[in-house]
């Protein structure tokens, strides 16, 4: 299934990263990746990231929507990093003006939970929140290495 991810900036977008196995929120329509924040409009769904694509910059590796940038990995081995929050869109990538970052991300759904983002924060502590933030660092970086 091809779903959408539109970048909604600030740090409330999901990072996705080809090979990642995980936990994701989608809208309830099933068009788009969920943007926003915790929230109880979403739907949670467990999903491997097959393909990312965007219609001008091609294949990419994977997004980390983390931080004042978010990285882009293309598959040519360039990052671009463009500015989530004082210029959301702005960036380095010289080659092309990109003022649309919309991609395409192809996902194979293993479960659908039921859930949504705030159901699955109200289960989870803390502590067990924080370590799963940590394991995502480790396997992001992983996946990110092997392709």
């Amino acid at each position: 299934m091809i779903i959408k991810w539109n970048p909604f900036w600030y740090e409330l977008d999901q990072s996705v990263i080809i090979g990642d196995i995980d936990y994701f929120y989608i809208q309830k329509d099933w068009q788009a990746f969920f943007s926003g924040g915790v929230s109880k409009e979403d739907y949670e769904v467990e999903a491997e990231i097959i393909s990312i694509s965007h219609r001008i910059l091609g294949p990419i590796k994977g997004i980390l929507a983390e931080g004042l940038d978010y990285s882009f990995f293309l598959e040519n081995g360039v990052i671009v990093k463009v500015n989530a929050e004082e210029e959301p869109g702005a960036n380095d990538y010289k080659p092309m003006n990109i003022v649309d970052w919309n991609m395409d991300v192809e996902l194979h759904v293993i479960n659908e939970t039921g859930l949504t983002s705030q159901d699955r924060i109200d289960r989870l502590t803390r502590e067990e929140i924080e370590e799963a933030r940590r394991e995502r660092q480790v396997r992001y970086k992983h996946l990110l290495e092997k392709q």
